[in-house]
């Protein structure tokens, strides 16, 4: 009985490395492929998976009768913008803007009468205590973002001014 194992034991030893090759070469791609459908599939996984509401990380409270504009970005994968979360607002006059980020540090722009000021936030990390806060004052002033509750607490529905 001659099978394919006599066949490569007696052909010359350039058969036999050309054979071997042939094994990594199918390995190697098939090791690849996996990789490239794993990838593939952890970026079609949404970022929250869940309906459920986002959690409160960014609260700005405009004092201002003037409308503000919010803007924040946050870096994806890798630090590209592949799976990146970018968004804006508008901080109505006299009312409060909520927003839910995800975790890690979120560049935040806020933009009232002219005035603008970034910040980087930490969201939901060892140095985050609660939702950052930033409060717009009746004169268009940003101040700068406190960790936790605003002074004049979460008032989403009231006006402020």
């Amino acid at each position: 009985m001659f099978d394919q194992a006599d066949a490569i034991r007696t052909k010359p030893t350039r058969g036999r490395i050309r054979y071997r090759l042939g094994c990594a070469g199918a390995v190697l791609a098939s090791a690849v492929l996996a990789l490239v459908v794993s990838i593939s599939a952890a970026l079609l996984i949404p970022v929250s998976s869940c309906a459920c509401a986002m959690p409160l990380d960014l609260v700005v409270q405009n004092y201002s009768h003037q409308d503000a504009s919010v803007s924040w970005s946050q870096p994806g994968l890798f630090g590209t913008p592949l799976r990146g979360l970018s968004g804006g607002a508008v901080a109505a006059g006299c009312r409060t803007l909520s927003a839910g980020l995800r975790s890690g540090v979120v560049e935040v722009s806020v933009n009232a009468g002219g005035v603008s000021r970034t910040f980087h936030l930490h969201v939901r990390d060892a140095q985050a205590d609660g939702p950052a806060a930033i409060v717009i004052g009746a004169d268009g002033r940003i101040a700068d973002p406190i960790s936790g509750d605003p002074p004049g607490g979460l008032r989403q529905q009231d006006a402020l001014c």
